[in-house]
């Protein structure tokens, strides 16, 4: 997806599949997204696909109506719209997913340059070095453990209820 480039209100930052910059034309929905271009069809208006970049990107709802030319009030009647607030949430989800991806990329990379930052001669870079990784270590190995933790806890339950079917 692109974002789509108006004086009125800064292009998106969207999730980018195809790399296209947000000064490019103007998105346009996939071939074959159904925009609802008749009454039979369970979809999306052509102005409300083109909103779901600026809603996730713009932090006011102004904004997103202004990019995309329409009333602050359409877009909250949208909010309230099923297949609208679903779709935002999809996509929501996808931007939060591609994100985490990008982070958990990043992890070796991070790990290694600190470890190479514990071989430096300067004293205080390897000391800073020392503490992102001590610190953040025992983060890990203690978040490992409440989830092992809360895994064992939730098995208990479920098996609690099996066993006592009537208690619940």
């Amino acid at each position: 997806m692109s974002g789509i480039a108006e004086k009125t209100a800064p292009a998106p930052v969207e999730p980018s599949r195809n790399g296209a910059s947000p000064d490019a034309a103007p998105w346009q929905p996939p071939d074959g997204y159904r925009t609802g271009q008749n009454e039979t069809d369970f979809a999306l208006s052509a102005k409300q696909v083109r909103a779901l970049p600026y809603m996730l990107s713009t932090p006011k709802v102004t904004e997103a109506a202004a990019a995309v030319g329409v009333s602050r009030t359409t877009i909250y009647r949208w909010l309230e719209d099923p297949s609208f607030a679903a779709e935002l949430n999809r996509c929501r989800e996808d931007a939060t997913e591609e994100a985490l991806r990008a982070l958990k990329g990043m992890l070796i990379q991070s790990v290694e340059a600190v470890a190479g930052l514990l071989q430096s001669e300067n004293e205080r870079v390897r000391l800073g070095a020392a503490r992102l990784a001590l610190t953040y270590g025992f983060r890990v190995m203690e978040d490992q453990d409440i989830v092992r933790r809360l895994a064992m806890l939730e098995n208990t339950v479920h098996l609690w209820k099996e066993r006592n079917p009537r208690a619940y």
